[in-house]
């Protein structure tokens, strides 16, 4: 995971939709997975440059301490990933937004 954030076709919401696919991906794919990882965690224009782009999986509007991060697609679909949160309810991000990472399952077409 992590995208080129001067790619004007990927904007939060699809970047936020691709962390909650590949993690149900994932979590489908079981023993046929090996692991799972992204290339960076936090957008820093300073760090991480390849070509004249930055990648992250948060934007650099984000603090380093992630206290505002609430509200932004990309971390509310990473908050939704926790152990903790995915599959426990049907409020978190991931499921409301695109109805994976539920307690309860869904008709993925019904969207």
């Amino acid at each position: 995971q992590g995208w080129a954030y001067n790619n004007k076709t990927m904007n939060d919401t699809l970047r936020a939709r691709n962390i909650c696919y590949a993690q149900n991906l994932s979590l489908e794919l079981g023993e046929q997975m090996l692991s799972v990882s992204h290339n960076f965690f936090h957008e820093a224009p300073t760090s991480g440059n390849q070509n004249g782009q930055t990648f992250g999986l948060l934007p650099v509007t984000i603090d380093a301490t992630l206290s505002n991060g609430t509200g932004y697609p990309t971390f509310d679909a990473y908050t939704s990933t926790n152990a903790n949160i995915w599959g426990k309810n049907n409020k978190n991000y991931c499921c409301v937004e695109w109805k994976v990472g539920c307690a309860t399952m869904f008709d993925f077409f019904e969207r």
